[in-house]
This record gives C-alpha cells, structure tokens and sequence, in this order.
C-alpha cells in the first residue's frame, strides 16, 4: 500500500506517474501536517487552561465531563497523528536500507523517503512535549476523580482514533457469517482445531470507532455489516442490517476535528454506531470478523461494504474503479478503499493490506471472575499474590522517544471491566515493570542480534541487559526463555514472541527458520489472556486466565497435546506416521485437551514434552515417552496423568531437558526421566522411568522429624526446582540450595576447579547468609533469586551477584538465555494485570471455610439450608480430588475433629443432603484413582482419610451407598495397590494413627459398614432378605483383615475392636456349614472363593465357643453311631450315647486317671457324663462341671510335681526337671482336651505361652514366665553402650539347678547343670554385635528346649480328643477364655440378665434382700456363691452379663437352706420375706458348708 497519512485517504494506484507524483509531494504534505498539528494545540491551550481551573468534578457535571473530554480526546488525537508521522518516516528509511525494490527505486531516482532534517526532527519531539505536558496537566486534574465509565469512555476513544479510521469496502453479496463464539472462544473441552485456510488464527473484534470527521461533505455509502457474535448475542445474529456510514477523510482543523468525533461514534442518529455501541455495551457480544472470513466474505459477490479489524497490523479500503488491490495475497475488487490503523506496517512495495505487525487490538468479552492464581512463574515473596487480578491503568511512556512506539496490545476488555466495577482500583499512577534480558541475542527479549552479558554491571542506566525497546513501556508479569526463542506475557494479557522460528515455535505463520529480531506481538493469541509462558525446544505454550493451555510449534513427540482424531489404526492421518509415530510441525496454537472439569495452573516446557500443573494439583504430561509414558495411537499426543504421580498433592513443576522434577505441598521432589552426569541425584540408572524421591545422602536423611515422608525440616523441604541440560537445582524452605549433575560451566554454584560433576545431592548456601526463595536453570547456566530481591547467577568461579537493589520479581532462563523482571523505579513491588482471572480455591481455605460455616450453624447465624448445601458442596470437592486430602490432615486428629463436628451441626435433612455430597466425592475421587500405581506416602494417604466418611452410617436412617457400589471400589483400589503402596499406607497408618485413632477412624467406619452389608431381615413368613450391598462383604473383610495384621503388629488395637456383630449374629448352621466347606476344600479352592469363617477375628469368642461346641456335637454324634450293636437274637439296635465315668470323691485323680487308660479311644470321643459313687445325682452337666472343678485343684496343685516351683501358686509351668512321668502330662492333656470337648470350664492357670504353643504360634521375650529373667533380658536388649560384654559378663552358655533323686542312698539331690546354646557357647561372650541372637536362643531354650518331653506329652493327650477340632479360629487370648473363663466377675451384670420363677419378680423384698447381700458380700463369697449356684469360680466367655441365671422359688418362709441345679444355673431360694439377716445366714451357711449332689 502506499504510505500516506493515516488521516488521508490514499490515491487509487495507478500508472507509474501517478505514483511518482504522490511520492514526490510527500515532502510538503509532512512539513503541512506538523504545522496542522501545531496549530491544533495552539488553539486548545486556553481551553485546557480554563477547563484544569473551573472543572470541579467532571464525574458530576455533564457540561464539564463533556468539555474535559472533548479537549482531552483531541489530545489524544493529535498525538496519534503525530506518532503515526513519525512511524511512517521511520518505516521508510528502514526500508531504504533492507529492501531491494526499495533499493531499486532508489537507484532509479524514485524518491521514497521523506526528509527527516535535524529541524524536522526537532519539531516533532516539541511538539510531542507540548502534548505530553498538556495532557499530564489534565490528568493530574481529574485521574483520580474521573468515575470509572468515564474513564472508560475516554480510553475507547482514544484507542479507536489509534486504530485508524472505519474501513469501507466493497463485498460482493454474500450469506452472513456464521453466529457464536471465535475459535478462540469456544470451549477448550471441545479441542477443535483451526482448518489450514484460517490464516489469522482467530477472530478479531470489530472496531467502529472515526480518528477524525472530514472537512468536506462526502456522499454517504451503502453498508452491509456482518455480525459475528458470541454466544449471548440474540437480537442480532446472523442478520445483515443495511445502513449509511460516512467515509471519512482529512482536515487541516484536526482539533475541530478530534473534537467531535466522539460524539459522532456515539450519536444515537447513526443507527450502525448505535448497533455497535449496543453490542460494545454487552459484557459478552462484540462485532467480530476475521481476515479469512473478511477475504471469503470480499471475493464471493458484490456487496458494496463490510465492516473489518485488524488483529495485528494496518487495514485500509482502497477506492478502485474496476482496478484490483492486493492485500495478503487475496485480490479484492472494491470501490472505495479508506486506510485506517497502524499506516507504518505497510511498505510501499507490498501493498499488504493485512501486514502482520505486533499491534493488535482485541476487545475479549470475559465472566466476571476473580483469582489469586500463581503465574507459574518464580515471584518474588514480597509480591502479593492476592492482589494479582486488581486492574491497573495503562502504562504510560517513559519519555518522548518511547511514546511515539504506539502498540496496541495495551486495549483491555472494555466490557469485562465495566462489568467489574465493585472490583476496580483506580490508579493515580501508572507503573512500568523493568525487564531484564540477556543470552544469545536472536533468541532472548531484547530487540537486536547481539549476544548481552549482564555480569559486573553498574548502574541502571549503562545496564547492557536492561531492555530499551518496545517492551520497556509494558508492565511485562510473564516471562520465559529457550534455546531457540523467548516469549513474555503483559499484564493485559498479551503474547509477545522472538527468536528463530525453528518448526513454528515462535509463530507458525512465519517462514521456517526465520528469525525474528524483536519481540513482536503473537497475534494468534490476540483474544487469549495469557497469565503464564514457557519455551520448549521447539514448541511453545501459554496459559490463559480462564485455565486452558495454548500449544503451537513443533508436535512431532505429541509435545503439544493436541488432540488426533482417529479411526483406523493401520492408516497415516492427521500427518502421524503410524511407523515412525511422529507428528506435525508448524502447528498453530490449539488448546490442549486436558480434559473435562480440569485447568491448568502451571505449564512447564521440556525440550520435547509439556508438563501441566492443574488447579487440583495433578500433573498432565505430553511428548517425550520417558517423560510423559507411552501412548497408543489413539491416545497419541494426549496429555496424561502419569500413574505415579496421582494423588500426589503438586504444587511445582520444572522441566529440563531430558528429566522433569514435581514438588509436593510437603517438600518432596520426585524426579524421572535421563539420568546424565547423575542429575537424578543418584548414580544409577540411566534412565529413570518412574518418578522416585530425590535420593538424599545419609548425614542428611537423617534430619527428617519422621520416617512417613510428610515432616520435614525446613533443610530439606523442597519450594522450588529447576532443570538444565544435565543438572537440577533445589531450593529448600530454608532458603539453601540442593544441586546435582554436570558442573562443567559451575552451574552447581560450585567452583568448577572444586568438582566437575556430583553423582548425589549437595547443599550449597547462600554466599551473604541470606535465604534463596526460587531457581531457574538454562543449558549450563542457572538463575537465584533472594528474599531481598537480588538475582545471582552461577559462574565458573561459583555464585555471583548479578543484579543487587533492583527489587527483583520474576526470573527465567533457558538455553544461554536469561531474564528479569525487576520493579519499576517508582519502587512499587506488585505485578498487577489488566483483567480478572478465575479464582483457584486453595483445600486449607475450603477447610477453614467449612469450619467456619459450623460455627454459623452451631450459632444460629445464616440460613440453615443454604449453609447445609454449601457445607455439602465443598465437602465433596475436598473428597472428590484426592490431592487436595493428601495435602491435608497431616494429623488425622485434625480430620476427626471436623468430622464429628459436621455430624453434630447438622440436622437430620441436612445430614442425609451431606451423605449424598460424601458419596458423590468419594466415587469422584476413587475413580480418578482407577489404573494408577499409587506407591509413594504422600498419595495413598487419602485413602486412609476417605475411610471415616462411611461413618456417616452411624445414625441408621441415613441413606448412604445403597447398593455398596463406593464401599467396593474403595475397598478394591486398596486391595490392587502394588507392594510400595502396601508399606506406604502401613507406615502411615501405624506412625499417625495412634491411640484410639486407629479404631474410631479405620476401624469402626469399616465395622459399620460391614454390618450393615451383612444385615439381613426376617419377614412374617420367616423368609430371609438380604441387604442389596450384601456382595461388597468379601472386599471389606479383606480391607479388615489387613487393618487386623496391621494392629495385631503394631499393637493398635484390641481383637475385641475388630468383632462384628452382624458377621456374629449369622444362623449358627450358616457358620458351621461355611467353616465345615473351608475345611474341606483345598488351598486353590480357598483362594478362590470366599468364607466368613476364614476370618475369625470377626467372630466373638462366643459365637467361635458355638462353633466349636457344634463341632464337638457332630463329633460326639460320629461316635455313637460308630458304637451301634444290634442283637443278634432280638435284632434289637443298641446304642451308648455316653462315656462314663464313675469316680470316688476320695480317690478323684487315680480313678479318673485309670479309667482314661483303659478306655476305647473311640468312646472317649462321646459326650462325658460323670457321677459320684454313693451320689444319687443325675448328670446333666452339673455333675461334670463339678467333676472338673475338684479335678482342677488336685491335677494342677503345684505339690503334685508336674509344675515348676519357681513361680508360686499364680502360675502353671511345665517342670524340666520331672523326667519320670510323662504319662501324668499326657493324663493332664486328655482331660483339658475333655473339658474342652464337652464345654467345661477348668481352674487351671497356664501362662499364655502354653495357648500359643497350642495355636503353634510364634513366642518371643514377653512370653517368658520368669518376670525377673524378662526384665533382665530386655535390659541387655536396650542397652545404649558399646561395652556389653564387660558390663553384663554372659556367655552363651546357661546354668540352672536341677533335683534328683540319689538312687543309692534314697535322697533328693540338687546339682548344677550347665548348657551351651551353641558350640563352645562357654566360650563366646555377649557383645554389641550378637546379644540379639544370645536373647533369642535363651528363649528358644526356655520355652522350647528345656520342656520338650514334657510339653510333646500333654499335646500328644489334648490332641487325642481335640484333634480335629478347629483350635485355629482362636486368639491365645480367646482360647484361655475358652478354658478358664474371665475372672472379672460382674454381679451387676448378673442381675440385669437373671429371670425369676415361682411368683418372684425383680420387685419381690427376698430378691431386693439377695442382690443386697450379694453386692456387699466380699470377693470369696462371690465366688462361692457362683461356684455353688453353677459350678463355676469363672464367668464364661462374655461374661456374667452372657450367663443365664435363674432364681426360682423354694415355698413359702421356713428354716431351709437355698439349693441349687448346677446344671440349669438355678439358684432355689425359699421366700424369707423382708427378713434380711434370715436369708444373709441361710445362704452364707449354704454356700460355704454345702458340697455334693442329691435328688429330691
């Protein structure tokens, strides 16, 4: 196009005449337009002058606003004609030198360039002072009082006159453009792509907005408008309005001109100024139209205009009568052509309407919203996050120079912000970040080709890396780095890139490989607010304000994310080859398909991969297989969690160039990918290809406060990373670094003549003391920043200082380059950006919220229902993204305490509203854990926390997990964690944990759940209904059965915590047919199919004592019916359901012990039935009871030297001494295994090594008998000193006392003996090193060696009777119960479960009488009276409370003394009326004199 005023419509282009002449006046009409511009600000001096003295408040009075901003638009209109003069004289000379046509017509005399004299030059920069002058003394007039529509008014205004004037164009008749949002409006979710034909990209608001109002009358033009709306836009969509616009032209009076312009935009006569000021005022409908649209809507027919914006450099409408403009490479047919916008981007031999040049304007509708989202960038501390989303004003020029730079990246969303006008901050003063940039000079931000060093620097003003180009008059909030490229982001949210285009990474419009010089604005991207940059190798990303990641570049390693759509996996599509599995290069920005509900946070470029931190702190990765894990076709490209890193809480993310580090919220790093030069921090391997801790040497493993991965120290906690080439960087909470890989530049901060490369991590310190808060890493360089806003840069000779008492924010580096944002000089420290981003909600604030909402609740404040909802709502948004638990509750009282207050707090409608958000979390947050490997502490530890929120069950009306659908899945994802994540959940859970935290919270909510599973009904036609979740019993059993190992390990918890009383409550025949099919069936068959009764630590020990007695039924029954005889004379069948034994009170142990010698095996095995010789008692279990009651005390006496002596009467202990009757133990076996058999309680007092010796248990130390002995064995175990063996003087070698008998003279002997526990054990002591395995042979010996004969006896007797019986669903515990009963008599207990026959009643005075002796009486009364009412010193298992016991009357009053059944439990007690001391002596007499049976 050829160059002209923006003010002057442009001659059509005709023969060579016509262009020389046009050229050759350029001259005058330059030195006409200055004198114009001159004469305007002559003319408005008074007028400023009156209006800064008499406006008082232009916000108030119309007549004043309209003065004030009449004379400051013209201002700005002035000023903008004379920056475009002084663009377009300097665009021409620039061209002379580097453009050969130009060159050309230079040589052929062809004069192009305007002159630009010294003279010339000097009235421009006066005149540009007196406009700087003017319009400061208005701003400082009324900025700060200007109401912010009118400041928005004013600044529309200006930046349309900026623009260029409305462009009127010829189009042929078309159909209107499609209605709704532009490509880069749509929803990232959809994931569509641009087709090869868009050229632009996306589509650019439409600008109606007049520079200037011609001089002279024109004839009004026939307009068709196009409407390209949003989403919102309904009145007017699709439809053509037809209209009259006014072509505009020049005026020698510019400011008589500027004057009325705005009124003319806004007049409400103008029915298209009135359409666009109707959509101008939607928040979400604009005018758009893009270049590619715009050409298809110019060359199809024969409209006379349409309505165009440029995006990124000059429009303009060209009159031609039948001639021909080319514009981009598109032939368009007009007739009438008006130039607006940036006239110096357009060169003289081009004549490209639609140059790209980086002043783009956009107006981008967005929701209100806002954020304190991290820019994924290093901030310095004393930058406030809080207030990143505030909006400030437009950075003004620093001078005169820089001001005629006029870019239009600083147009904010006019409409978004009118829209936030309750969240403004009007500034009083604009501030202008400073930006740093130094490296290779085609690649880095600064505006030419040379390589800048930024070391021994001095002042600001001879800074070589300081940035004096376009950039220095942007508040610049985003900045990265590459080796190829650099790119930054302004606060409006604009992309501005530079460096060599290698495969589109720099702008896929460009040709490949070109270099770009200076950083020009990526007008792809004109509509995106872009928060957050960084630069891969050949690819670029961005990261928008509403959460959505922006790729372009290079693809040929799915590095950008872009979704490939595909349906055969055999065919090439899309560019992929299926056998080389590359993608494409030169791809145009494209949102990565992150996935639905999720955004980003953070983006982070490798050299050929994409790392992705989303708000809900997970990682996506994409490119690389190393780094991002391989894909296949289908899901080629996509970004994927990577399995190991789920629920790991992320809150950082560095990428280098072969491996990428991730940070949690508790300061780990995890590290994967190339091992080169050890930059994993460990020597080996090579590759890395799961994400592991960084390996951290001994000396300093050791400061962790815990084993569990959470507690750290401050020293080692990890808040920053960066990666280089072949080195990592770690920054500690302490403000230390950590450093590993190559040093061979001293990118460690070490010295290179100290080390050449380290194979683990190093601490490196500050070198003043002070504290590092982030790193950044580039090839063979890395970048600190301190917490008092110096950068340091590391050198050959260490760490140096590069940049002191700037008050630096930001830092980047990449490749050899490097940057800086420090700043401004105003000394203001916060980095604010022009528009509202949406808010990332942070789990502690969701937590102290929901807190919060309690205390609203608990004091009555607010509305119950909407505090109910809102509490429910965030309670499953914690459950529903397991990274936000696991950066939570570190303390699981924590989360116990507001669990139980929100059952508190909430109502009984608001509790089952608060089950549905918990069930609706937790399948959110369990199936985002579906095909992961969940190895690491700080990822599995959710599921631990997700357990309590079953709890919820506790009140029984609540409707939770009907169908057990959740409690599966849960229960599932536990049981397929791989080994890693077994130790990791075990290691937590034992370490946090404790107490009864470990019942209440993983325990009981599992409990619950179970019983509710395995509850069934019974309904009138005594049919059974199972509960719908029934088939998620097995999976909770198993989840129990490991929490069981765990407590039994650790010594959590209880057996008794681990009961069900459903599982316990199963009909007794289910029980025993599942455990008789357990038994019966094989290993394979077992691991196979499910049985309740493999699980016995379910099971009560009273349910486990029905069993057994049922299979000691079927036994007793097996054996009678073993025992048939039919008469052979009669044929009659005779059968002896019994083993008798008659026995002599006086001769109980001989007799009993004889006729057990002589007996059948076979009848042993039935059911015992005793009687006393000269006893008329009938036994019908009473008898027994007693029977084994008098056994007891003689078999078990330790006089009968079958016992050890050394323990007193407390303890029954095998005596190693008694060599000569193993018969006698074999004797004891049998009748302990009869009293088991047949369900009797024996007085034996065996030490529970003994019931685990049976169980074939494992015994350690605490099962020694001798209390002494233990306590001494402990000591050595925990002694602390190096000196055992001179301390404690052992050897292994033990001595003890045995008795004898002398043979010869017929008397007891007492010797020494002496035994070595291992060979020439005498002569080995004890040390440091073997005390261990000294403690653990003493053991053996003790409860293995030194009885052996005697303990093979006694089992060899039990086991003649209880040889099949099922012994192993016993505890060592539950099985002394089982024997012996509890010696904890609970006669309150008692009373509550007694009954009364005969006519007493708990009211009746005789039984008010008994229970009051009863509770008086002393302990061996008590148990007297037990033992004479039911034969028993000892409660059975459960207790008194589980004992069935019956008080019947005996007749009316009389001197009788109280009797009893044994058998039945029944105590018979005649009537004594309220005669207390009459029935105190009867029944004291009773039980203490009274022994034997009779019948009545």
């Amino acid at each position: 196009m050829p160059s002209s005023s923006s003010n002057s419509p442009p001659l059509p282009k005709g023969n060579d005449e016509n262009s020389s002449s046009r050229s050759r006046r350029s001259s005058s009409s330059g030195e006409a337009e200055l004198t114009a511009i001159q004469t305007g600000i002559d003319q408005l001096t008074p007028v400023i002058d009156n209006t800064t003295s008499t406006i008082n408040m232009p916000s108030r009075n119309s007549s004043n606003r309209a003065t004030f901003n009449s004379v400051r638009d013209t201002l700005g209109n002035l000023r903008h004609r004379l920056s475009a003069y002084h663009q377009r004289h300097s665009l021409h000379n620039h061209t002379n030198n580097n453009n050969e046509a130009v060159s050309q017509a230079t040589q052929n005399n062809e004069p192009n360039n305007p002159p630009s004299s010294s003279s010339s030059q000097t009235n421009r920069r006066s005149i540009m002072q007196q406009l700087s002058d003017r319009l400061s003394l208005l701003d400082a007039a009324h900025s700060s009082r200007v109401p912010l529509q009118v400041m928005m008014m004013r600044r529309n205004s200006r930046r349309q006159q900026r623009s260029g004037t409305v462009p009127v164009v010829t189009t042929a008749a078309t159909a209107p453009l499609p209605a709704g949002q532009s490509a880069l409006e749509n929803n990232v979710e959809r994931e569509t792509t641009r087709g090869e034909d868009d050229d632009a990209a996306m589509e650019v608001p439409m600008l109606a907005a007049a520079a200037a109002v011609p001089s002279a009358p024109r004839p009004s033009l026939s307009v068709n408008i196009i409407s390209v709306s949003t989403r919102e836009l309904t009145n007017d969509e699709g439809r053509r309005h037809r209209h009259t616009l006014h072509p505009l032209g020049s005026s020698s009076t510019a400011a008589a001109a500027a004057t009325t312009s705005l009124s003319t935009l806004n007049s409400s006569t103008n029915p298209t100024t009135g359409l666009l000021e109707r959509q101008r005022r939607s928040s979400s409908s604009v005018l758009f139209a893009s270049r590619n649209r715009a050409h298809q809507s110019v060359t199809g027919g024969t409209s006379n205009v349409v309505l165009l914006a440029s995006g990124g450099g000059s429009a303009g409408a060209t009159t031609n009568n039948g001639g021909s403009s080319s514009g981009g490479g598109m032939n368009v047919r007009t007739n009438s052509w008006y130039g607006f916008g940036d006239m110096g981007s357009s060169s003289s031999n081009n004549n490209n309407m639609f140059a790209d040049r980086s002043s783009g304007s956009s107006i981008h509708s967005i929701a209100k919203r806002r954020s304190s989202t991290d820019l994924g960038m290093h901030l310095h501390p004393s930058v406030s996050r809080d207030k990143l989303s505030t909006i400030s004003d437009d950075s003004k020029p620093s001078s005169v120079e820089s001001s005629v730079v006029m870019d239009d990246d600083d147009v904010v969303d006019q409409d978004a912000i009118m829209a936030e006008v309750d969240d403004v901050e009007i500034p009083v003063e604009s501030v202008t970040n400073v930006l740093y940039s130094w490296g290779k000079g085609i690649q880095s931000l600064h505006d030419d080709s040379e390589d800048r060093s930024i070391l021994n620097v001095g002042d600001t003003e001879s800074n070589n890396a300081k940035v004096a180009s376009r950039l220095e008059s942007k508040s610049i909030l985003a900045i990265a780095t590459g080796q190829n490229h650099s790119v930054c982001a302004t606060a409006q949210g604009t992309t501005y890139v530079v460096g060599t285009n290698l495969h589109g990474c720099v702008d896929p419009n460009l040709a490949e490989g070109s270099n770009c010089y200076r950083p020009q604005l990526f007008e792809s991207l004109s509509s995106v607010r872009v928060v957050q940059v960084s630069c891969g190798y050949d690819h670029t990303a961005a990261l928008s304000s509403n959460g959505s990641v922006w790729t372009w570049g290079s693809n040929t390693h799915g590095q950008l994310g872009h979704r490939i759509n595909s349906n055969n996996n055999n065919v090439n599509r899309d560019g992929i080859s299926t056998s080389l599995f590359e993608g494409p290069t030169r791809c145009r920005p494209t949102g990565m398909a992150l996935g639905k509900g999720r955004r980003a946070s953070v983006v982070s470029c490798g050299t050929h991969y994409t790392l992705v931190l989303t708000t809900h702190m997970s990682l996506l990765a994409c490119g690389k297989p190393l780094i991002a894990g391989h894909r296949e076709l289908s899901e080629w490209g996509m970004p994927k969690q990577l399995p190991t890193l789920v629920g790991l809480p992320l809150v950082g993310v560095a990428a280098g160039d072969g491996h990428a580090v991730v940070i949690t919220a508790h300061g780990t790093a995890f590290v994967w990918g190339e091992n080169r030069h050890s930059c994993c921090g460990r020597e080996y391997p090579a590759e890395l290809t799961v994400p592991l801790a960084m390996k951290l040497s001994s000396n300093q493993s050791s400061s962790l406060d815990s084993s569990d991965g959470l507690t750290i120290a401050d020293e080692l906690a990890i808040q920053d990373a960066a990666c280089g080439l072949e080195h990592t960087i770690l920054v500690t909470r302490s403000g230390r670094l950590l450093v590993c890989g190559n040093n061979n530049f001293g990118q460690l901060g070490i010295a290179t003549s100290e080390l050449k490369s380290l194979k683990a991590l190093k601490s490196v310190n500050h070198p003043n003391g002070g504290r590092f808060v982030s790193t950044e890493a580039g090839y063979g360089h890395s970048l600190m920043l301190d917490d008092a806003g110096d950068v340091w840069m590391t050198t050959q000779n260490g760490i140096e200082c590069i940049l002191t008492g700037k008050s630096a924010l930001a830092i980047a580096a990449g490749g050899n380059n490097s940057a800086v944002i420090t700043a401004a000089p105003t000394g203001a420290k916060l980095l604010k950006r022009q528009f509202s981003m949406e808010e990332i909600e942070d789990p502690t604030s969701i937590v102290d919220a929901v807190h919060g909402m309690i205390e609203d609740l608990e004091g009555g404040k607010g509305n119950e229902t909407n505090l109910s909802q809102e509490i429910a709502r965030k309670s499953e948004e914690l459950l529903r993204y397991p990274s936000y638990l696991n950066s939570l509750f570190v303390n699981p009282k924590q989360l116990d305490t507001l669990f139980e207050r929100l059952l508190r707090a909430c109502s009984a409608d608001a509790m089952q509203e608060l089950a549905r958000a918990f069930e609706r979390g937790l399948k959110g947050g369990l199936d985002s854990l579906r095909d992961t490997r969940l190895i690491h502490p700080e990822a599995v530890r959710c599921l631990l926390q997700y357990i309590l929120f079953f709890d919820i069950r506790r009140d029984e009306s609540i409707v939770f997990d009907l169908h057990g659908e959740t409690i599966s899945t849960f229960c599932d994802t536990i049981l397929s964690l791989p080994f890693e994540g077994y130790k990791a959940l075990h290691s937590f859970a034992t370490l946090h944990y404790t107490g009864s935290l470990f019942v209440k919270m993983l325990v009981k909510p599992l409990l619950r759940t179970l019983n509710v599973c395995a509850s069934r009904t019974v309904d009138e036609n005594e049919v059974e209904h199972f509960n719908p979740s029934r088939q998620a019993v097995p999976v909770i059993v198993a989840v129990l059965s490991w929490l069981y190992a765990m407590a039994e390990e650790q010594n959590l918890a209880k057996p008794a915590d681990f009961y069900s009383d459903a599982v316990s409550e199963i009909n007794i025949d289910t029980l025993f047919s599942d455990l008789y099919s357990m038994k019966r069936a094989s290993p394979h068959e077992r691991s196979k199919h499910f049985y309740i009764t493999q699980h016995p630590f379910l099971l009560s020990p009273g349910c486990k004592r029905n069993l057994l007695q049922m299979e000691s039924q079927v036994s007793q029954y097996k054996a009678m019916i073993g025992d048939l005889h039919m008469s052979e004379s009669t044929n009659d069948i005779t059968v002896e359901p019994f083993f008798h034994l008659e026995i002599e009170r006086d001769y109980l142990v001989e007799q009993t012990l004889e006729c057990i010698k002589q007996a059948d095996p076979k009848d042993i095995r039935k059911r015992l039935r005793v009687s006393f010789k000269g006893e008329e008692g009938l036994d019908a279990g009473g008898v027994t009871k007693e029977f084994f009651q008098l056994l007891s005390e003689e078999l078990f006496d330790i006089n009968s030297g079958l016992w050890s002596n050394k323990y007193g009467d407390e303890v029954n202990w095998f005596n190693s001494d008694n060599t000569w009757d193993e018969k006698g133990y074999e004797m004891i076996g049998v009748l302990f295994g009869l009293a088991l058999y047949n369900n009797v309680l024996l007085d034996v007092r065996f030490p529970m090594a003994v019931y685990r010796k049976l169980l074939g248990l494992p015994l350690g130390l605490e099962d020694i008998v001798d209390a002494e002995l233990r306590r001494g064995l402990k000591q050595l175990l925990d002694y602390e000193g190096d000196d055992v063996e001179d301390i404690f003087c052992l050897s292994f070698e033990v001595t003890w006392m045995e008795l004898g008998v002398d043979a010869a003279s017929n008397t007891i002997t007492n010797e020494e003996r002496r035994l070595d526990l291992k060979p020439d054990g005498a002569n080995i002591p004890v040390t440091n090193d073997n005390r261990e395995e000294y403690v653990l042979r003493y053991v053996s010996w003790i409860l293995v060696d030194s009885i052996k004969s005697q303990w093979e006896a006694f089992e060899s007797g039990v086991m003649r009777i209880m040889e099949d019986a099922s012994l192993d669903l016993f505890l060592p515990e539950e099985l002394e119960l089982l024997v012996v009963g509890s010696g904890v008599l609970d006669f309150k207990a008692l009373e509550s479960n007694t009954t009364y026959e005969g006519g007493y009643t708990a009211e009746s005075e005789v039984i008010k009488n008994f229970w009051r002796f009863v509770n008086n009486a002393s302990k061996e009364t008590q148990v007297q009276l037990l033992k004479f009412a039911a034969a028993s010193t000892k409660a059975p298992i459960g207790g008194l409370g589980k004992m069935p016991f019956i008080i019947q009357r005996a007749g009316p009053d009389s001197g009788l003394l109280p009797t009893s059944h044994t058998c039945f439990n029944t105590l018979l007690l005649p009537d004594y009326g309220s005669d207390y001391d009459k029935l105190a002596n009867n029944l004291g007499r009773a039980v203490l004199e009274c022994e034997g049976f009779g019948l009545e």
